[in-house]
């Protein structure tokens, strides 16, 4: 793990999905929100953010989260 004392900020949100979806599923969901899919992220004009799925289990390092 990296810490740059706040000199990097990440501009995206990670969303670990818990259960199988498939991802036309998530592209639709994410379109129906104004979101457009450009590669594996989610953009949307309004929102400096963009939005990844990656896959799971979540973890911080090698310990998975409960």
């Amino acid at each position: 793990m990296l810490y740059t004392q706040g000199q990097y900020v990440s501009r995206d949100v990670d969303l670990i999905v818990l259960s199988l979806v498939r991802r036309r599923n998530l592209r639709q969901l994410m379109n129906e929100l104004g979101f457009v899919e450009e590669g594996r992220h989610f953009v949307h004009p309004d929102s400096p953010y963009i939005v990844e799925f990656p896959p799971g289990p979540l973890a911080v390092g090698k310990e998975p989260v409960r």
